[in-house]
């Protein structure tokens, strides 16, 4: 079945003009992506700003990866490293994931093989999401 791309953008669209804040990260998919809609990672990271603003996890998630790929705002690992943080308030695994490897590959920052173990432990808790990981590091 082949996917619609202009019409969930434009539904995407609708929502989020509706004030539904929760689109805010879909549309910001569409934008990152180009499904739909021409690829704009400016307007993509403006709408997971919006998302995470409002407290949707997944919103600070993608704009932590947008920071730590300079893709739509200047790269930036130390607020990526934060956006990370601040999208694990809800227990998701994968943030949990994700912060383990900005501290397992650095990037900018030191590596800190603690948090690598604590951070990929507390994934694979949560979601199984780091499991290999963890028995990687042993």
């Amino acid at each position: 079945m082949e996917q619609d791309f202009d019409k969930s953008a434009r539904l995407c669209e609708k929502a989020y003009n509706g004030r539904i804040i929760e689109y805010c990260g879909h549309l910001g998919l569409k934008y990152e992506f180009g499904r739909g809609v021409k690829k704009d990672f400016i307007k993509a990271a403006e709408l997971y700003k919006k998302a995470c603003d409002n407290k949707i996890s997944e919103g600070c998630h993608l704009l932590a990866l947008m920071y730590a790929d300079g893709k739509g705002v200047k790269q930036d690992y130390t607020k990526a490293e934060e956006l990370f943080l601040k999208s694990c308030y809800d227990d998701k695994g994968s943030c949990y994931f994700s912060l383990g490897a900005v501290y397992e590959f650095g990037f900018d920052m030191k590596k800190n093989t603690v948090k690598v173990a604590e951070y990929y432990k507390k994934a694979c808790a949560l979601s199984q999401i780091g499991c290999a990981d963890c028995e990687r590091l042993k």
